[in-house]
């Protein structure tokens, strides 16, 4: 009866310390906003504030992409002699023609 006792104490206290330790390395949830932002900040041009023009022109352009992301003769997918005269005529390629371009 001793043994069989001793095993359920056993029991209880193994079940006791596994339910702690999971609770314990689980993710505090309070971090994870922090890490996010974090990890946003070390991305090329993470530190880079912009603008309300230039977020505006971010929205445009992202607007752009996703349209001719979805156009069914999308130049990536094509042999670039196929492609150089879809390239040409894309908005976003006369856009791109059109702004600043900066010598180092």
């Amino acid at each position: 009866m001793e043994v069989s006792l001793n095993r359920r104490h056993a029991v209880v206290v193994c079940l006791l310390l596994c339910c702690l330790a999971s609770g314990l390395s689980s993710p505090d949830p309070r971090h994870r906003e922090a890490l996010i932002q974090l990890e946003v900040s070390m991305q090329t041009g993470g530190q880079v504030v912009l603008t309300d023009a230039e977020k505006r022109l971010d929205a445009l352009l992202f607007k752009m992409k996703q349209e001719e992301v979805s156009r069914a003769d999308f130049p990536p997918a094509m042999h670039f002699f196929r492609a150089r005269d879809v390239i040409r005529t894309s908005p976003i390629f006369k856009l791109l023609q059109k702004m600043p371009k900066a010598f180092c």
